[in-house]
């Protein structure tokens, strides 16, 4: 005789297969997602909270709250975030898992302090991350009226008006690679026909603070850029993360 309601009691699924098992990582993400819109609404509507999983760069953010402050959305990359982000400089190194309380802006140029958590699996490797980006432009404003209001000699400084966010389409991530690669090259101001070894591993730390290669497909577009060969780009890598 059977028990009511034990397994053996219930139907068998079809072709008796069992439903996939996630695992720990797809757990957390998952168990994760409501605390992106309690932080949101617990902060207001300047502060944008994203949960992204970095095992898919292309499309890392599941989940966003108030993402009119960078202009984002789920389903973004992981490149789409603010400029002067820090959160992959945490990437390659395990005694770090967070930084808090730093500066960046906004695609329109506006200040945002921004805090990154990251989420590593059991052998150290990120797969995952909570980010908060707080828009400090009405702060900043207030703070100079009381800094302006409470001294002696007056000091005038320019404010910057606020201004609306335009709709903002997303830069296709391979242009946005491309960007950044080139954006790196540029800042070792050195064409790269007279570049030496030195100035290509300039180029290619510069690469890996902005997170360029967690993206398919990014070392043959560093190769092309810089002229040498994929295997150069490993081996630049592998020099720079072991400093």
């Amino acid at each position: 005789m059977t028990v009511p309601g034990s397994q053996t009691d219930a139907p068998p699924m079809p072709g008796n297969q069992r439903p996939a098992r996630k695992g720990v990582e797809d757990r957390v993400l998952e168990a994760l997602r409501p605390l992106v819109e309690a932080i949101a609404l617990t902060f207001g509507h300047r502060c944008e909270v994203v949960l992204h999983d970095l095992r898919k760069p292309e499309q890392s953010i599941v989940a966003i709250a108030n993402g009119h402050v960078t202009g984002r959305t789920a389903g973004m990359s992981v490149l789409a975030g603010p400029s002067g982000d820090l959160g992959f400089q945490v990437l390659y190194r395990p005694d770090v898992d967070a930084v808090v309380n730093y500066r960046t802006s906004g695609p329109d140029g506006r200040q945002l302090k921004s805090t990154s958590v990251m989420l590593r699996d059991r052998r150290g490797n990120p797969y995952g991350a909570v980010c908060i980006n707080m828009d400090l432009t009405e702060a900043l404003m207030g703070k100079a009226f009381l800094d302006e209001f409470c001294m002696e000699e007056t000091i005038t400084t320019p404010l910057d008006r606020h201004v609306a966010l335009e709709p903002i389409t997303p830069e296709p991530v391979g242009h946005m690679v491309d960007r950044l690669i080139a954006e790196s090259i540029e800042a070792v101001r050195t064409p790269v026909a007279l570049m030496r070894k030195e100035d290509r591993m300039r180029a290619v730390e510069r690469m890996e603070a902005r997170g360029v290669f967690v993206m398919k497909g990014s070392i043959e577009r560093a190769a092309r850029a810089l002229n040498v060969s994929r295997f150069s780009i490993y081996n630049y890598l592998k020099e720079i993360r072991n400093r």
